[in-house]
């Protein structure tokens, strides 16, 4: 079973098709070469087990090495079919997030972009766009490189370098930042970012930031892959910088977290 999530506007008709299970089939594909390390590892590790003796201090460390990548290769699939196909998706709890419905807004995001539709659906497709803020200079992990799918996002995207967003001062009512914003690694890049999202801000208006956070939560799931998720700090940090107010902070989930950042009067 599968459902469908549309929208039409200025920038025509476009539609996402998500099945039940696609969030984690997605997080498989786009993590493909840790998973198959990860196998590889735990069959070795096993043969060594069976066949070679050892003395039980070795037995343990292999023991301890296998269950650990056991663990966290399943854990991080349940926990990606968990957050991405039972919890996030339909986005509708954003609009319960907003002090007001926007009516001009952009999200933006690293070229995979499954939140354009349903936010338009949503919020309406009138006031809308899409920006593409991937660098492949910046944002240089293979995952997000795997990730990234134009085709699906043609018809709604303007590519955009994330240090000059080709919007004017003070023009948007909303920014939506849906899991994209940790892609720039480097603080010195985030703050020259969150400047550009500080001036196309209207008074008032607000940023919906939703990430992972490096947290225990997500370490007990993704193992050593949370250190790919920023600290708390760190968003705390990206909202001080913009000179933004913190106006509502908690979680989505026990592994996601909504930030809403408003723009002071």
């Amino acid at each position: 079973m599968s459902s469908t999530i549309a929208s039409s506007g200025e920038y025509g008709s476009f539609s996402i098709e998500r099945g039940h299970w696609d969030g984690m089939l997605q997080i498989l594909r786009f993590n493909w070469t840790f998973y198959f390390v990860a196998v590889v590892v735990c069959l070795s590790a096993s043969l060594i087990l069976i066949l070679v003796p050892l003395s039980s201090v070795a037995r343990l460390v292999l023991c301890t090495g296998v269950s650990c990548a056991v663990w966290w290769g399943l854990g991080s699939l349940l926990a990606s079919h968990f957050i991405y196909d039972r919890s996030i998706y339909p986005l509708d709890w954003l609009a319960k997030s907003l002090r007001r419905t926007p009516v001009r807004w952009v999200n933006i995001h690293a070229g995979f972009d499954e939140t354009t539709a349903p936010l338009a659906g949503i919020f309406g497709a009138h006031g809308m766009t899409s920006l593409d803020i991937f660098d492949p200079q910046v944002m240089t992990e293979a995952s997000i490189r795997r990730a990234r799918n134009p085709g699906s996002a043609a018809t709604v995207t303007r590519r955009a370098d994330f240090r000059c967003l080709p919007l004017e001062n003070s023009s948007c009512d909303a920014v939506f930042l849906l899991f994209a914003a940790h892609e720039i690694r480097h603080r010195d890049k985030r703050r020259l970012f969150t400047g550009e999202l500080a001036r196309i801000l209207k008074p008032a208006g607000e940023i919906i930031l939703v990430e992972h956070l490096r947290d225990a939560a997500n370490f007990m799931a993704f193992g050593p892959g949370c250190l790919h998720f920023l600290p708390r700090s760190q968003w705390l940090a990206f909202a001080e910088e913009a000179e933004l107010e913190l106006t509502l902070e908690k979680r989505v989930n026990p592994f996601v977290r909504l930030f809403v950042l408003r723009k002071p009067t």
